[in-house]
């Protein structure tokens, strides 16, 4: 799955609704905070050099760099996330017909559970961080469209919370409780403080946008 080459949206979107092991949930969440965070990155860049905003154009560059360089690790997070999650889904058809082959198949799957909480704690921190920037360009950016960075902002937690579900599966079928728990314990709290921000901000700019102008 190479979401970088000829292989484009329309293609995506037909083999995510397939029998195909993936794309799945992962690389769908990794698109979606992508598309969250580039929104952002646009208020950014609609609202530079208009004078009414010349105070706020510097925080404005610095949020809109973290947001474009957050959108190019989510947008890359697709394929990662489809070559981490092959592996798991190889190890579901490995012989158990004999303790020994039980044995060593859950070996594999044990190891390939762990590995595969990689790429959606990736896509969370880079959600994370790109809530954070988009918080600034909903805050400080023209008042034009700040409905894309507030459009943004839900992408960006849906992107994190879908993504928290692949870590919250995988960690529960791993016999490491400690290593486990400490992965649920890290999803919960950045999902916390993500999706705290991302409300506050969403919230005033929806209550913004209600209010009539005329």
């Amino acid at each position: 799955m190479d979401l970088s080459g000829n292989f484009g949206i329309q293609d995506f979107i037909e083999a995510l609704s397939s029998k195909e092991p993936v794309p799945g949930g992962g690389g769908a969440s990794a698109l979606v905070g992508a598309l969250g965070a580039s929104l952002a990155s646009m208020t950014c860049a609609l609202t530079y050099g208009k004078k009414k905003y010349a105070d706020k154009e510097s925080a404005l560059r610095v949020a809109d760099e973290k947001l474009r360089e957050n959108a190019n690790l989510l947008f890359e997070g697709i394929n990662k996330d489809a070559q981490s999650f092959l592996p798991l889904s190889k190890a579901f058809s490995l012989p158990s017909g004999t303790p020994e082959e039980a044995a060593a198949k859950d070996e594999v799957l044990q190891k390939e559970y762990l590995a595969a909480c990689d790429v959606p704690i990736s896509v969370m921190r880079s959600c994370f961080e790109a809530i954070k920037a988009a918080a600034v360009a909903g805050t400080d950016g023209s008042k034009l469209v700040i409905s894309d960075a507030c459009a943004g902002l839900i992408l960006l937690e849906a992107s994190m919370k879908a993504a928290a579900l692949n870590v919250y599966i995988n960690a529960r079928y791993m016999k490491d409780r400690t290593k486990a728990d400490e992965l649920v314990r890290f999803t919960d709290e950045i999902c916390k403080k993500g999706s705290n921000l991302a409300y506050k901000v969403i919230s005033a700019i929806t209550d913004e946008l209600k209010t009539p102008k005329v």
